[in-house]
């Protein structure tokens, strides 16, 4: 059997008591994380190595949580600030 990364992975996860984990389901683990610690979409595509944010879409999972609380950070004022009005049309 050949030394591979995820041969060593496994071989230490079962020692360790993990029995049957993978290194692949912890890229959806440390893509949510990044997520959810503020980094955008650009940061964690260069930091997982993918060449598309689409891809990176998908190891990314954000809460439902989080997702609540940016609808009320939104909704109460705390929210990012931005001026939404138009400038420049005589009003």
């Amino acid at each position: 059997m050949p030394c591979t990364v995820s041969n060593l992975f496994r071989h230490h996860a079962r020692r360790a008591g993990l029995v049957g984990l993978k290194p692949h389901p912890l890229r959806h683990t440390f893509g949510t994380r990044l997520g959810e610690a503020g980094y955008d979409a650009y940061e964690i595509r260069k930091l997982m190595g993918h060449s598309s944010i689409p891809t990176t879409q998908i190891y990314v999972h954000p809460r439902a949580m989080r997702l609540r609380e940016a609808v009320e950070a939104v909704s109460s004022g705390r929210g990012h600030s931005a001026d939404t009005r138009k400038t420049g049309t005589g009003d």
